[in-house]
């Protein structure tokens, strides 16, 4: 069974508390199913919870407490980069966007299991402003996951110092693809 830390359950949680208030929250964890329900209420950022739960909540966050509207979803991203950037995490961000990345390897360790994450330097010649972040994750991915992750690694790279970012993912678990392959672009 794929398992993520409750850390990334109650970052969520309190991204729907700041941004849409209490009430929203109550909301979107009735919308949840009654499994998942009780883990998501009571999750602890130390506890490992299942991916399925938590992929429950972010689609919940995005029909109940956004009214469906999917930009939540890179809001999310972004937010969760802000935490875990501004947290211990912080360390990792270094002058060279290639390193922080790279550095990041470990956390996604800490924070998912099984985890399969690596990255490749730029092999087409695009010059150092390209690194691809590859994720293997069992069972399969989520297109909303994915977009979240697409906001993640764009808001670390900004906060890393570096413009003009964007990330395209090339392959994805969740259109039956073997990994998922973040594709970030940057100017210095």
């Amino acid at each position: 069974m794929a398992e993520v830390k409750g850390t990334k359950i109650t970052s969520k949680l309190e991204f729907v508390r700041q941004r849409y208030g209490a009430e929203a929250l109550e909301r979107v964890l009735a919308a949840l199913p009654p499994a998942h329900r009780e883990a998501v209420a009571h999750a602890l950022p130390i506890g490992w919870y299942d991916l399925a739960a938590y992929d429950e909540l972010v689609e919940s966050i995005c029909k109940v407490a956004a009214q469906g509207d999917t930009a939540v979803y890179d809001l999310m991203g972004a937010d969760s980069a802000e935490r875990q950037m501004g947290t211990v995490y912080g360390a990792y961000l270094k002058q060279d966007l290639l390193r922080t990345i790279e550095n990041m390897v470990p956390m996604h360790g800490q924070l998912n299991r099984p985890a399969e994450m690596r990255v490749e330097r730029a092999a087409d010649g695009s010059g150092p402003g390209h690194a691809c972040t590859i994720v293997v994750r069992a069972p399969r991915s989520t297109a909303a996951g994915c977009r979240v992750s697409r906001a993640f690694y764009r808001r670390v790279a900004e906060l890393s110092g570096v413009r003009d970012v964007s990330v395209a993912e090339s392959t994805c678990t969740s259109r039956g693809d073997d990994a998922c392959r973040f594709h970030l672009r940057w100017s210095a």
